[in-house]
């Protein structure tokens, strides 16, 4: 049974509180999200960080979008709406360090599907994520050095490691050298889940991490060096 609008007078199906869904949406929105949001974009390689991490992106398209994404899973749905989604995203200008799009909602009540949109305003702040910091620096915490195989064969492997594991935040450098490659870390933790998917599909194996003193960090504790060696069979 159809029920008239008493705001615009259409025969819809339910109403939203008082009000048919569109013009709810119209007149209170559907998520509780800030016309204007702010995220940290490295001016080196275009990673975006967004809520205390950075995260790999290849375009300004891509960093806006994965912010609009963030600032939906976010948000407060308004009462009584459940839940809200984002569909899509327009651009009303072009990407750039600030941007305005529309944000294509969509919502549940009480199982029905409730349409709307909010445009907002994203700015990109330029600064240096800590991996092109360690980059631009020369600094690093920890060396894998792959030995055994042509450097063209590993590099290849090497990035198709890093590709399945998801961790470009934490590669500062690869250097080919005559009987393998050296792939340079942030951190060692990454530099050994590299070495084990390698051995896994080498059949190398990886020696115990070396550690050389360097110094003293900000905090007053030791910093370290570590040097981690995976030999390939016939290496």
């Amino acid at each position: 049974m159809k029920t008239p609008c008493p705001r615009c007078g259409r025969q819809v199906d339910f109403l939203v509180g008082r009000v048919c869904s569109s013009c709810f949406a119209e007149t209170y929105g559907i998520a509780d999200i800030p016309s204007t949001a702010e995220a940290t974009i490295c001016r080196y390689c275009g990673s975006i960080r967004i809520g205390g991490r950075w995260i790999h992106v290849r375009s300004f398209d891509e960093a806006i979008e994965t912010l609009a994404a963030y600032l939906v899973k976010k948000a407060k749905p308004v009462e009584p709406i459940e839940k809200v989604v984002l569909v899509s995203i327009d651009y009303e200008t072009l990407p750039n360090w600030r941007t305005r799009v529309k944000l294509y909602l969509e919502g549940v009540y009480r199982g029905r599907s409730i349409q709307g949109y909010q445009s907002i305003t994203a700015r990109l702040r330029p600064s240096i994520c800590p991996l092109c910091k360690t980059k631009v620096s020369g600094e690093y915490d920890t060396v894998l050095q792959i030995r055994g195989a042509d450097s063209e064969y590993l590099e290849r492997l090497v990035e198709s490691v890093i590709r399945k594991l998801e961790i470009y935040e934490q590669v500062v450098d690869i250097i080919p050298g005559k009987n393998g490659l050296d792939v340079y870390f942030t951190n060692v933790g990454a530099a050994r889940k590299v070495a084990k998917e390698l051995a896994k599909i080498t059949g190398g194996k990886i020696t115990v991490p070396e550690y050389e003193y360097v110094g003293i960090n900000s905090s007053g504790k030791r910093r370290t060096r570590k040097t981690l060696v995976l030999r390939i069979s016939g290496g």
